[in-house]
């Protein structure tokens, strides 16, 4: 039950757990309640908080303590936690959601159906990334995303496509609501809660583009390659139906998938038609993602990326910018792509968009921590290791290597 408990939070945990038990005269009651001891032998303690007011020792250990978990623990004696009880969802509901969502996560069992030819593929070896290293370099300049095209239309060589929606992803919307919030989105105008827009630029076959409307969220899959296009609406015919709605009161949103270059405006227009966003709309999103789509793309090319960004977010402290950071384990000066990445060098751009930032000899972003952040420029609001990724963005004994980081404008 208690398997996808991080051994930090479990050693932690217990140690708080304890700490309270043997100062039990001093600490809150309302605190201990908060404490039930399992039987299972992968953790000892899990955290559940108190409906009832705590006192100010309470209150303090409280906050000391991880208050979110993958995919939201339920303690065997007092069921789920109130922070994550979602009112508008029975709890047996609720239950049958996130098994559901596990399953269409699971790197090592996904439920979706893929041709064999992609799910073969998908292996992160380093032959394949020599292969796509390869294919890439006959692309330059602007014609590099003709070579993503080229695989595409080929269709026997999609390293990059797990056949299943981002478990990152996945967590985040979960685990990490009182950071990005849900899909709707109060107006000022006539103050009605609307939908939010979402973007997953270079979404492949579409399975987050799938994920975030099962949340509820009006999204927009845009891809460059045609072909890409056609893979999307098949597999949506063919698998739309499995992806559960994630709270019945908000209902599942819009999907759109069009084709179109990410740095042109064309698209923009498209959007506006496909999802019926009529004249207010202003071309803005309110949550972006960006799966590999970052490190998929010349070094040379994220000045543009990170001003482009910020130029399709929107200005709201209601609206984020995701990204999975990955590959941060690949050596930078290997090459790519996927291009190797450090949390520093989304830092560096999204705190400068638009600018040329400097590289040192090892391909490493040079930091200069004095340095005015430039105009248009997003702050880190959240950056964390996910509770699941897909198994590239592991290490060898299984611990989570990815990041996820959320950006907002300042």
């Amino acid at each position: 039950m208690f398997s996808h408990l991080t051994p930090h939070y479990t050693r932690e945990l217990v140690s708080l757990a304890n700490n309270a038990i043997r100062n039990k005269s001093t600490t809150s009651p309302s605190l201990l309640s908060g404490l039930c001891i399992s039987k299972d032998s992968r953790t000892k303690a899990v955290f559940r908080p108190s409906t009832r007011t705590a006192g100010p020792q309470s209150r303090s250990l409280h906050q000391q303590l991880p208050t979110t978990f993958p995919f939201r623990q339920i303690c065997p004696t007092h069921g789920p936690s109130p922070i994550h009880r979602r009112p508008s969802i029975p709890f047996v509901a609720a239950r049958r959601f996130e098994a559901n969502l596990r399953s269409l996560c699971s790197a090592a069992s996904p439920v979706l159906v893929v041709p064999t030819a992609i799910m073969s593929s998908t292996s992160a070896t380093a032959e394949n990334r020599e292969k796509l290293k390869g294919h890439m370099s006959k692309y330059q300049g602007g014609a590099y995303t003709e070579g993503w095209a080229e695989l595409w239309n080929k269709g026997d060589f999609l390293p990059w496509d797990r056949g299943s929606p981002s478990p990152a992803l996945a967590d985040t919307l979960v685990n990490h609501a009182q950071v990005i919030g849900n899909a709707l989105l109060a107006s000022s105008a006539d103050g009605q809660k609307h939908r939010k827009r979402a973007l997953v630029p270079g979404c492949g076959r579409g399975v987050d583009v799938l994920l975030l409307a099962s949340f509820g969220y009006d999204v927009v899959g845009l891809e460059y390659a045609e072909k890409a296009l056609e893979a999307c609406k098949k597999y949506v015919a063919e698998n739309g139906d499995k992806y559960p709605t994630y709270d019945e009161n908000i209902g599942k949103g819009k999907m759109v998938f069009l084709q179109g270059d990410f740095y042109k405006d064309e698209w923009v227009e498209k959007t506006r038609a496909e999802l019926g966003a009529g004249g207010e709309w202003d071309g803005k999103f309110d949550l972006i993602y960006d799966y590999t789509f970052f490190c998929a793309m010349h070094p040379g090319m994220r000045p543009a990326w990170a001003k482009r960004m910020t130029e399709l977010l929107r200005q709201s402290p209601q609206a984020n910018l995701v990204c999975l950071e990955f590959p941060v384990a690949k050596p930078v000066k290997s090459g790519g792509p996927p291009y190797g990445v450090a949390p520093k060098t989304y830092f560096e751009h999204l705190s400068h968009p638009g600018e040329e930032i400097p590289y040192d000899e090892e391909g490493n972003v040079k930091m200069n921590p004095l340095a005015p952040s430039g105009p248009g420029a997003l702050e880190r609001v959240g950056h964390w290791h996910p509770a699941d990724t897909h198994n590239v963005g592991k290490d060898k004994d299984g611990n989570v290597e990815d990041y996820i980081s959320v950006w907002r404008h300042r």
